[in-house]
């Protein structure tokens, strides 16, 4: 940002860097994990993306989500379930199904991530563990 302004005021997005912040709180607090580096022009985690991108898809599958989904739930197994919605040629159903695919990802690896370390013993990443604040690491202990 300090770079953006060297040539004199400019105007910032606000909205886009609490967006970021709050994100990156969370994955730090909660996970002790790092979701966004904070950094001008940076790749942004997946997880980022598929968060951001949540709540307008969901929005948008409204008359799915009310009517149908409640009914559809109860239909065969999950595996069943999944094969269904990997088949269904409907964009949003495919959005919704690639950005659960993401968050479900993310988290099992930070949280497996956790658990190995923990049950590995390595001296120094149970150090890690027992210094973090985060919550994942103290409800682990």
């Amino acid at each position: 940002m300090n770079k953006k302004l060297i040539t004199g005021p400019q105007e910032i997005d606000i909205l886009h860097w609490m967006s970021r912040a709050a994100l990156e709180m969370i994955g730090q607090s909660g996970f002790g994990y790092t979701l966004d580096s904070l950094m001008e022009g940076a790749t942004p985690h997946p997880f980022s993306e598929a968060a951001k991108a949540l709540s307008p898809t969901t929005a948008k599958m409204m008359l799915l989500r009310e009517y149908l989904l409640p009914t559809l739930v109860k239909i065969g197994s999950p595996r069943f379930r999944r094969w269904v919605v990997d088949h269904i040629p409907m964009k949003r159903i495919r959005a919704m199904r690639d950005i659960v695919d993401t968050l479900d990802r993310t988290t099992t690896e930070i949280f497996e991530g956790k658990k190995r370390t923990l049950k590995e013993g390595d001296e120094a990443l149970s150090k890690q563990v027992d210094q973090a604040k985060d919550i994942l690491s103290i409800l682990s202990e």
